[in-house]
């Protein structure tokens, strides 16, 4: 018999598992836990240089702000930081 342990609080859990990997282990386990094949396509969206460097520009600030890392939580979270926020505007605009 198998031991399946689960993580008590729900952000434990989306930390550990993202919502993607839940359906295939379930799927995994319902049908004997045996070998694992999986698919994975590969990424077909390449960003430009341009991209890059507001991507890069704005992960440097995010995760160095505390008021950029709870924004980036959800909205209940707070605001961005007006460093971050024009940061955020450019990076999004491009992606």
């Amino acid at each position: 018999m198998r031991k399946i342990i689960f993580c008590r609080e729900p952000k434990q859990a989306h930390q550990v598992l993202t919502a993607v990997l839940w359906p295939l282990i379930k799927s995994w386990l319902l049908c004997g836990g045996g070998a694992l094949a999986v698919s994975v396509r590969p990424e077909t969206r390449t960003m430009t240089d341009a991209q890059r460097a507001l991507a890069e520009a704005y992960h440097a600030h995010h995760f160095k702000c505390r008021f950029c890392i709870a924004a980036g939580r959800g909205a209940g979270y707070g605001e961005r930081c007006a460093v971050g926020l024009g940061l955020w505007r450019a990076y999004q605009g491009e992606v």
